[in-house]
């Protein structure tokens, strides 16, 4: 009986590892000439005088941009054809972005690598 119950605990721990990893995947990083036009005519109208440091493809769902913003960094998210999400200040000690439903990829940003752009 011992038996049964620390290997139907172990198998519940280890699930809870898997579905905890899922949720910590970081999405991908777009090279800015992959991102779609309607995307950058969308940053373009959000924020006319505001260039993008980094671009993010989020779960192929739309695109994060982490940019500067009077001095801030800063994260918006865009769907795909280029219509303005959400914006968030990017403000993690570890420079990692996770969004408020859990659902999807983090927008997981180097602060000594943003600091050299």
């Amino acid at each position: 009986m011992n038996k049964v119950l620390i290997l139907l605990f172990s198998a519940f721990a280890l699930s809870s590892c898997e579905m905890e990893d899922e949720k910590d995947r970081p999405c991908p990083i777009v090279a800015s000439e992959k991102i779609p036009d309607e995307v950058m005519t969308g940053f373009k109208t959000e924020y006319p005088a505001d260039s993008v440091i980094t671009w993010f493809n989020k779960d192929n769902n739309g695109y994060v941009a982490l940019f500067n913003h009077n001095n801030t960094k800063k994260l918006a998210q865009f769907d795909n054809k280029g219509i303005f999400v959400k914006e968030e200040p990017e403000m993690e000690q570890d420079g990692e972005h996770h969004d408020d439903d859990d659902k999807g990829c983090d927008c997981e940003t180097d602060k000594d690598e943003d600091d050299k752009h």
